[in-house]
């Protein structure tokens, strides 16, 4: 039995269950204990509901209960996002394979050793778990720098991500729906500082100055959004950018299918960034900043997308210049992106990774197989 424990499920999170659940011949359990946020059902998470493999420990005290004797009686447990010290303890005391699944501790660079929730892991890592058999799975590749940072995990750490449905679609349906005279740019992200949405207003400026013919259509709400309203009007690109609010999942997914750009602005604050994978997977030319998690292990630069270094819009701006210029580069990088979320990201071939794995260190001393990719060694 695998047992998966988490704050919530999230269609991130959801496409790789499904897979270990069938994997396993139903022998997988997602444990959510914590009811979803109503603000992330507004901004267009789906729910989950009459799902066979997800128990919800947070509805009452039965499920709670069953969710205990799940996770500490598992062949196998993860964890993350949510940290029940208590049962990770007495899990980890009976020698059984646990595995801690997490972003970087350090956005924030050294501010976040002030932070009471890392203060606490900390304590608890080198108090009580280290030595056990926990392991970590990075979901981003700058986490084993902060491992290394924290003096945890040493050797005990593989790469992971969030793994976002892949459909199987030939080249000729997978640009169906692209190819007009106008460059279509996608942005999706909360309207946060973090995001840096106001890189996307310069990019379109920049884009109308240089006489490309284009639009922009910015996705998603927060309480950076009326500024860049602002600014839009301001600078006079009402005629290029498009403001669509929040949109459910699934109509994402479509207007993904229509964009030739897709543009991610974030700093290093974004842990992973799974619209990355979405965007990817369905063909879209991503540019994104060199900062969140996933760019390093998703992007090969040039190939299935290109990388710009964080924060430096010239860089940014002479590299989607040339991109605009370059209807044939677009279709390449668009179509390359594809290929690599089919044949490397897919939930179905991560699922299978992560059984390999837990085998593999079930009864090969710790050790995989694996030398590369999802489930392979993060160098620390």
């Amino acid at each position: 039995m695998i047992v998966w424990l988490s704050n919530f499920i999230n269609h991130h999170q959801a496409p790789v269950a499904r897979e270990l659940f069938r994997l396993t011949d139903g022998q997988y359990r997602f444990i959510e204990m914590k009811q979803m946020r109503q603000s992330f059902l507004s901004s267009g998470y789906p729910e989950f509901n009459d799902i066979p493999w997800l128990i919800k420990a947070w509805e009452n005290i039965e499920s709670y209960k069953k969710a205990e004797r799940l996770f500490l009686d598992a062949d196998v447990a993860v964890y993350g996002g949510y940290y029940p010290y208590k049962w990770i303890i007495q899990r980890l005391d009976t020698g059984k394979i646990t595995f801690e699944y997490g972003e970087r501790w350090m956005k924030r660079g050294i501010w976040n050793l002030l932070s009471p929730r890392l203060m606490k892991h900390q304590w608890h890592y080198h108090v009580h778990f280290s030595g056990k058999s926990l392991y970590r799975l990075n979901a981003g590749a700058y986490a084993a720098d902060d491992m290394r940072f924290l003096h945890s995990f040493r050797g005990k750490q593989f790469k992971w991500g969030y793994f976002t449905d892949v459909q199987g679609k030939n080249l000729a349906e997978l640009h169906s729906r692209r190819g007009s005279d106008v460059i279509r740019i996608m942005w999706c992200a909360r309207f946060i500082r973090l995001k840096h949405p106001e890189m996307a207003v310069v990019v379109a400026s920049r884009l109308k100055d240089a006489g490309i013919r284009f639009s922009l259509d910015m996705y998603g709400t927060g309480p950076e959004e009326s500024k860049i309203k602002e600014r839009v009007i301001h600078e006079h690109l009402e005629e290029y950018v498009n403001f669509h609010g929040n949109l459910p999942n699934a109509e994402l997914m479509r207007k993904m299918d229509e964009a030739d750009i897709f543009l991610f602005t974030s700093d290093r604050r974004e842990g992973w960034g799974a619209v990355i994978n979405e965007a990817m997977s369905r063909g879209c030319a991503v540019i994104s900043s060199d900062a969140p998690g996933c760019a390093k292990w998703l992007i090969s630069d040039q190939n299935t997308g290109i990388v710009f270094k964080s924060g430096n819009t010239d860089d940014l701006l002479s590299k989607i210049l040339l991109l605009v210029r370059d209807k044939e580069r677009i279709r390449r990088i668009g179509t390359d992106a594809y290929r690599k979320m089919l044949e490397e990201f897919s939930p179905q071939r991560v699922a299978a990774r992560f059984i390999k794995l837990a085998t593999d260190i079930r009864y090969n001393s710790g050790k995989t197989v694996f030398t590369e990719g999802i489930c392979s060694p993060d160098i620390d």
